[in-house]
C-alpha cells in the first residue's frame, strides 16, 4: 500500500490531503470515507494525515495475514498490538509464529522497530476510531477494539427489575500499552547558556530566545507573522508578541491555537532582536508574511515547519552534549516563573494553559505587564549581568 497526495474538486492549489491507496493506485474506500468524516467534523489537516498514516500500518498488517478489516476480531486486535510492540505474534491463517526483526542470537527486538508506548496507543486509538465510525454510521459490525462489561448487583435479594441489569453495560477498551511516567525535564542556567552558544545562525539563536523567554509552543512560534510583534521602542522595557488565530484561508495546514488569542510580554531586547532578524537576516520572498522562514535550499523564504525546528535542536544537542527539546524550554520558562514567586493563575494566563484556575481568575493585560516588568527587573540579562 502507498500514501499519495490528492487534490479534490473546488480546492485551492495549496490544499491537498493524503489518500491511502493500493500499489495499483486503487483507493481504499473505507479509509477515504473515514477521512472525509473527520474533515466534516472539523479535524485539522495534520490530524487527518496522522490518521491515514496509522491506518496504512493497520491495513498492511491485515493484508499480510489475509484478513479483511470487517473480519477482524478482538483476538486479531491483540495480535496487532503485539505487532506494533515489536514482539512475536501468531499468524491465524498459517499458524506460524512470525517475528519482527528479532536478533536470533540474543532474542532482542531491533531498536529501530521499537515504538514508544504513546505511539502504540495512538495507533490503536486510530483503529478503534475507524471501527467506531463504521459501527455508528453504517451499523455493519461491532467494533473489535472494545468489550462490553455488565454491572451486576451485589445485593443478596434480587429486585423486581433485576433482569434489566444486562442492559446496564459500559464500554471499555481492550488493548492499551502501559505508558511509563516521564519526569518533565527543565534546563539549568548553565545548560541554557551552553546550548545557546552551540546554535550557529542568528535565526536559530532567535528561535531559541523566543521559546525560552516566552514558553511558546512550537505551533505558536512558527505561526507568528511579521505583524505579530510590537514596535521597537528604546524608551520602554517591555514589548509584546501577539498570538492571533487566523482563518484557514490565510494559514494553510497550520495547527489551531489551543487557547485562542493572547498577548505575551517580552523584554524589549528580544523585540529589537526580532526586528534585526527581519531587516537584516530574513530572506525576502514576495508574498511571504510569516516571521520565521527557511534560510537556504529550495525552501528558502518559505515558512519553517515543526520538523525543521526539532531538527536544529537535535543537531545542536549533538554539538553541545546538552539534550534539549523545544518543548522543554516551555517547562523551563514555567519553572523559572514559579520559582520567582509568580502565582499559578498568572503563569497559566501567560503560557496559555486552559486550567480551571486560569478560567475563573480574570487577569488584566496591565497586571500581566507589570508582573513581567518586575520579573525582568530581578532576573539577569543575556550577558549574565544583574539588571
Amino acid at each position: 500500500m502507498r500514501i499519495e497526495k490528492a487534490q479534490f474538486k473546488n480546492a485551492e492549489p495549496e490544499d491537498y490531503r493524503l489518500v491511502l491507496m493500493t500499489d495499483d493506485f486503487r483507493c481504499i474506500e473505507p479509509v477515504l470515507e473515514f477521512s472525509n468524516y473527520l474533515v466534516a467534523q472539523g479535524y485539522s489537516t495534520n490530524t487527518v494525515d496522522d490518521y491515514i498514516r496509522g491506518l496504512k500500518v493497520y491495513f498492511e498488517w491485515l493484508e499480510s495475514i489475509g484478513l479483511s478489516y470487517l473480519e477482524a476480531k478482538p483476538v486479531d486486535i491483540g495480535l496487532y498490538l503485539q505487532y506494533l510492540n515489536g514482539g512475536v505474534w501468531d499468524n491465524p491463517k498459517d499458524e506460524v509464529a512470525v517475528t519482527i526483526d528479532v536478533d536470533p542470537t540474543t532474542g532482542e527486538v531491533n531498536r529501530k522497530q521499537e515504538r514508544a508506548a504513546n505511539t502504540i496507543n495512538k495507533m490503536m486509538s486510530v483503529v478503534s476510531s475507524l471501527y467506531t465510525y463504521r459501527e455508528k454510521v453504517f451499523e455493519e459490525l461491532t467494533s473489535p477494539c472494545i468489550m462490553k462489561t455488565t454491572r451486576r448487583s451485589q445485593k443478596m435479594y434480587k429486585g423486581l427489575l433485576a433482569h434489566t441489569g444486562n442492559l446496564n453495560q459500559t464500554l471499555s477498551s481492550l488493548h492499551r500499552v502501559k505508558v511509563p511516567k516521564k519526569m518533565r525535564r527543565r534546563l539549568t542556567p548553565k545548560e541554557v547558556e551552553k546550548f545557546r552558544e552551540g546554535l550557529l545562525t542568528f535565526r536559530d539563536k532567535l528561535i531559541f530566545d523566543v521559546l525560552y523567554e516566552t514558553g511558546l509552543r512550537i505551533s505558536e512560534l512558527i505561526g507568528l507573522y511579521l505583524e505579530d510583534y510590537s514596535e521597537p521602542d528604546p524608551t520602554e522595557k517591555v514589548g509584546a508578541l501577539y498570538l492571533v488565530s487566523r482563518d484557514k484561508k490565510n494559514q494553510k495546514r497550520e495547527g489551531r491555537k489551543k487557547t485562542g488569542d493572547r498577548v505575551v510580554h517580552v523584554p524589549m531586547e528580544l523585540i529589537f532582536d526580532i526586528d534585526k532578524y527581519v531587516t537584516q537576516h530574513r530572506p525576502y520572498v514576495q508574498g511571504s508574511q510569516v516571521l520565521f522562514v527557511s534560510s537556504k535550499g529550495k525552501t528558502k523564504g518559505r515558512k519553517i515547519g515543526r520538523k525543521s525546528v526539532e531538527k536544529l535542536f537535535r543537531e545542536c544537542s549533538k554539538r553541545t552534549g546538552v539534550n534539549c527539546l523545544p518543548h522543554e524550554l516551555r517547562h523551563t520558562h514555567i519553572s523559572e516563573l514559579k520559582e520567582a514567586g509568580f502565582d499559578s493563575a498568572y503563569i497559566a494566563a501567560r503560557v496559555g494553559n486552559s486550567t480551571a484556575q486560569a478560567v475563573y481568575t480574570h487577569i488584566t493585560e496591565v497586571e500581566l505587564r507589570r508582573s513581567m516588568d518586575r520579573f525582568w527587573a530581578k532576573s539577569t540579562n543575556r550577558d549574565g549581568e544583574m539588571q
